[in-house]
């Protein structure tokens, strides 16, 4: 099971060449559900351990981590 999961926008030019040296899951390949909100993405992550990676300059926010 991956621990690693990349933002659906991230270059699937990228995620082919991060999947063949480690365990990467991309949201809506393998994570969720493509379109699926950054909300829901939270919502699925929390508790499972696993690292979201994303682009999206405005992605983290400490408020995020309460829900």
């Amino acid at each position: 099971m991956s621990r690693q999961v990349l933002d659906e926008q991230i270059r699937d030019v990228l995620y082919r060449m991060l999947k063949q040296r480690r365990s990467f899951d991309k949201v809506g390949d393998g994570f969720g559900q493509r379109g699926i909100q950054d909300e829901q993405i939270y919502c699925l992550l929390h508790g499972t351990g696993k690292t979201f990676h994303s682009q999206d300059s405005d992605h983290y926010h400490p408020n995020h981590l309460k829900k």
